[in-house]
């Protein structure tokens, strides 16, 4: 108990610390988009295409999720009939 006790005195500390994040951050719009589902394509350049949209929509910052590539040999059990054919 007296090492949680200690970890959370320091994480408040940390905390406390933290920097503060800049004005453009403080005051902006995040988009957060998904290459996968975000165009039919599911490519940079089909997303580029949408970018006027997504300025539409009033937001100013874009998180890009991170992407990885799927094993091949995944077990699909639990995918939908729609992710089973996007591979």
């Amino acid at each position: 108990m007296k090492k949680l006790l200690g970890f959370c005195t320091l994480f408040a500390a940390l905390s406390a610390a933290a920097v503060t994040p800049p004005a453009w951050f403080e005051s902006g719009v995040i988009y957060q988009l998904s290459l996968r589902t975000f165009t039919r394509g599911g490519t940079f350049a089909a997303a580029a295409e949408m970018l006027e949209h997504v300025k539409d929509t009033g937001a100013t910052i874009v998180y890009l999720t991170p992407f990885v590539e799927i094993d091949s040999d995944m077990d699909r059990t639990g995918c939908s009939t729609r992710q089973i054919k996007s591979v």
